[in-house]
């Protein structure tokens, strides 16, 4: 196994995060690394400083996230608990 580093880059190719993954070939580091979960639009393979490969991503929408229904509140005594949205 290869320890493989995802870079995942927005649409001006700026890095927003990164991942590692392992995987047997450089082939399968290009299959792996475009379904990583995320808001990028690319994604570059690096294996150690060695440039394997880039990847431009399809756009599609992404749904809006459910909106949240309750929130964390602390009472004086400080412990949590969940309470109703109002």
């Amino acid at each position: 196994m290869v320890t493989y580093r995802v870079f995942m880059l927005v649409s001006d190719h700026r890095m927003v995060g990164s991942k590692m993954i392992e995987c047997l070939t450089d082939d399968e580091a290009m299959t792996v690394a475009p379904r990583l979960p995320g808001n990028h639009k690319a994604v570059e393979v690096w294996d150690l400083a060695r440039f394997v490969g880039h990847v431009e991503l399809p756009h599609e929408p992404r749904p809006e996230p459910a909106p949240r229904l309750c929130d964390w509140r602390v009472s004086d005594e400080g412990t949590g608990t969940w309470a109703a949205r109002r």
